[in-house]
Parts: structure tokens; sequence; C-alpha cells
């Protein structure tokens, strides 16, 4: 299995919150040697299916597959286009990225502000709001008009840039780098023994209505849910408390919106195969799709391995691949550790 190819084919595709189709279809592509049966729910998340020997118990493996990005809010007469913010996006990032208009065409564009030149010392200091910054695609207005729409998509341009010391760097490391690491699972499950039947679900608008977890929580109905997401890498700003080293470790998340047993259990799992990781406290609602799926219908157990990236939510997210592939080999040895007496240690 080539992880690399797969993590750039995932991240290079385009796919803003609640516009993920095209994803999707990549997706299934690179997933589907790996299972027994594919199919979509009608919220639209991608689910996986693989059959364990005894069939008796299921578990959920949940990535989600949405990006941040942009909408297209207006269309200024010179063609400029104006656009609002789908997810967490830092406007002080936006000066001069490269973007993707996802129209009936994909229309390559630039993020343009106001010249420094024109700006007073004063202002000159200060971030840029939304109304200071624009798209520029090259075309007039009655080209774009044919092309898009209000409400078009836009997302970062995609860039696949290999670093030193098996890094990389792409835009929507959050989460592709998880759904890579879910489909590298789904391969080592097929050389391991697994009682449990695995329904691996890539799923929608994490980043903005937690739709697809919370659906895939409620349809699968598993006895125990292991989601994976990014975390924060350590960088310049980022304390130790809340970062995390990208060349050595995952980290395991212990806090009320996670099931104390069974993430010890994947603790466990973890130091019997040297794979290392260190705590990350949740001491709230974890952010991730752990938050919809512990709800879900009568209660769900759920556990939360987490690949720790450097620039979130940028154009120039950067995680090891080594993550990707400790991960996946994480999450297929610990369900090929569950039997079918698991499920009593919940109750």
């Amino acid at each position: 299995m080539d992880i690399v190819e797969i993590l750039k084919t995932l991240s290079s595709s385009y796919g803003l919150s609640s516009f993920e189709d095209n994803v999707i279809k990549k997706a299934e592509e690179l997933v589907a040697p790996y299972t027994d049966a594919i199919s979509r729910d009608k919220a639209g998340n991608l689910t996986a299916y693989k059959k364990g020997t005894e069939g008796k118990n299921k578990v959920l493996i949940a990535t989600h597959i949405d990006e941040v990005g942009l909408m297209v809010s207006g269309i200024e007469k010179n063609g400029l286009l104006r656009f609002s913010t789908v997810g967490g996006i830092d406007l002080r990032i936006l000066p001069g990225m490269e973007v993707m208009v996802i129209g009936k065409k994909n229309i390559p564009g630039v993020i343009g502000s106001i010249p420094p030149h024109f700006q007073s010392e004063k202002d000159r200091g200060k971030a840029y709001g939304r109304d200071d910054l624009y798209i520029d695609t090259g075309l007039d207005t009655s080209k774009l008009k044919q092309m898009i729409d209000i409400g078009t998509p836009i997302v970062y341009r995609a860039r696949f840039s290999e670093l030193k010391n098996k890094k990389f760097a792409s835009k929507s490391l959050d989460n592709r780098a998880s759904c890579a690491a879910m489909i590298y699972a789904m391969y080592e499950l097929t050389k391991l023994n697994h009682k449990w039947d695995v329904y691996g679900v890539f799923t929608l608008q994490e980043e903005c209505t937690m739709l697809g977890g919370k659906t895939a929580g409620f349809n699968t109905d598993p006895d125990l849910a292991i989601v994976m997401d990014a975390t924060f890498g350590l960088q310049p700003g980022v304390s130790k408390d809340e970062g995390f080293d990208i060349d050595s470790v995952l980290t395991i998340a212990r806090g009320p919106n996670l099931h104390p047993e069974a993430t010890k259990d994947l603790m466990h799992v973890a130091e019997e195969e040297h794979i290392k990781y260190e705590i990350e406290v949740a001491a709230g609602m974890s952010g991730t799709d752990a938050t919809g799926i512990q709800i879900s219908r009568k209660g769900i157990p759920t556990v939360l391995i987490s690949l720790p990236i450097r620039n979130m939510h940028t154009s120039s997210e950067t995680i090891n691949i080594n993550s990707v592939i400790n991960a996946g080999k994480l999450t297929a040895r610990y369900i090929a550790s569950l039997d079918e007496n698991y499920e009593n240690r919940f109750e």
C-alpha cells in the first residue's frame, strides 16, 4: 500500500463542508479493495463495511472528510468575488492565498486585499476584515455568472509538498490524514482475525454541523466507536500542554466525551504494539465527531485517536506520514483485540 499516494489523493481532492462529493468518490475508490460492501446513507456519509468472523458485535470507525474553506457571497461589477467563511478560518492568513472556485468548472483564483500603500500607518498594524478581501479569478462578471452562483464553494488550492524527514504539507490534512489512516486500518484488517463487524464511515460536515458523526452513530448503532481526527502539533505559539510532537506520537484523549474503560484498553493495545502516544486532555466536548457519536441512541462507548499536525486550518498543514501509519495500525490492532464479551465491560 502506497500510503503517501493515498494521502496525496485525498488531500488534493476538493470537499468543502457540505460539498464533499468529489472527495467521497476518491475515498470510495481507495477503500473499496479492503471491504465487503460500500454504501451511502441519506446524510451522504460513505460507509465501508468489513464482515467479522463472529458478526455478533459492531465497531464504528469515524473520520470526517470535509474541509474548511469559503463560499461566494457576492460578485462585483468588476468581476471580483466576495466571500463568506465555512468552518474555522483565520482571515489573517488569507491575503495572497491561492484558491479554487468550484463552479461548473474549477476556476483558480487569488485572494487580494487593500495594498498597504493605501492604508494609514495606524491601519497597517491591524488584521484585515472580510470586507477588505476579495477573490480575483481574472474573469469578468458576465463570464463568472455563467460559471458560478452565490453559494458556490471555494477551497484552498491543492499543493501537496514533500518536506524532509517523512513530513508532508498540504491543505485539508485535517482530516484527510485520518481518512488515509482508516483506509490503512481496513487494509491491515485484511491480514488480521477480527470477530466484530467493522463500519468505516467517512463523515460529512464535522467542521460545521457534526451531521455526519451524529447520523453515522445512529445508523450503524455500534457497540463501540473509534473516532480519528487531527490535533495540534508543537510549533511556535502552541504550548507543550496543548501541542504534541508530530515526529513521535499520536494522542489518545481522556475526558467526559470518551469512555474510560475503552480508552484504557486502547492505551494497553498501543503499549503492546509499541506505538508511542500521549494523553490529550479533553476536559469537555472534544470538538470532534465523538461529540455527536457518544450521545447517539442509548449512548455509544467512544474512544478518540488524534494525529498531530502543524498549521491547522491553513493551506500548508504539516504531518509526519508515520502518524498516519501508526493510527491505522493501532485502530486495526484494537479492533482485532475485541471479543464477544467486550461489550459487557460497558454495562
